[in-house]
């Protein structure tokens, strides 16, 4: 008899854990298929955040490469900023599919163009509307939903365009919190909001 139940036991145990793996496969799966990056020599691929694809993009092998193409195809939460570093790359463009939100609750910018030149985020489909909505839940100061920055005086993200997002903190503006955050360089940037 006791032979038997740890048969039982066994064959539950096998069952059990073959269904936390195809589960975890499933859910791996799914959530890898918010965000497609094409068009760079390293990195392309699908990607649960835009911080995971803007990770991948972060790479010396990008140098010289592109058009990279950032497609969002499903919203996504965003558990740390979302950095864009300044490499060589032809350009950037972040489009999306459907309307999306890119949202987190981020004491700093949801996305951050670290001295990243020819970066384009536009949220129109089809050539209009505004379908790509950026959004920081933070209530702490200091906060934005984008940060074109500097990686050192004289080395800004230039020739970048931000056109057609809808943009939100979770704070009042004048409580030091910001939607479009710029610092050192201002030039060579288009908005259109």
């Amino acid at each position: 008899m006791k032979k038997l139940h740890l048969s039982i036991r066994t064959r539950f145990c096998r069952w059990l854990l073959c269904l936390v793996t195809l589960f975890g496969l499933w859910t791996t799966q799914a959530m890898a298929q918010n965000v497609n990056v094409s068009g760079a020599n390293a990195g392309n691929g699908s990607y649960a955040t835009l911080q995971a694809a803007f990770a991948a993009i972060n790479v010396a092998a990008n140098n010289g490469s592109g058009p990279i193409a950032v497609s969002l195809v499903n919203s996504t939460t965003e558990t740390s900023t979302a950095v864009l570093d300044n490499f060589t790359w032809a350009s950037v463009t972040v489009t999306a599919t459907v309307p999306v939100t890119v949202q987190g609750t981020i004491t700093g910018a949801i996305i951050k163009l670290n001295g990243a030149d020819n970066v384009t985020i536009d949220g129109r489909i089809g050539g209009s509307g505004r379908n790509i909505t950026v959004q920081n839940n933070s209530t702490a100061a200091a906060t934005a939903a984008i940060w074109l920055a500097s990686v050192v005086a004289g080395n800004g993200a230039t020739n970048n365009t931000i056109r057609n997002l809808e943009l939100a903190c979770g704070v009042t503006q004048n409580t030091a919190s910001f939607d479009l955050w710029c610092d050192y360089e201002w030039y060579n940037y288009q908005y259109y909001f």
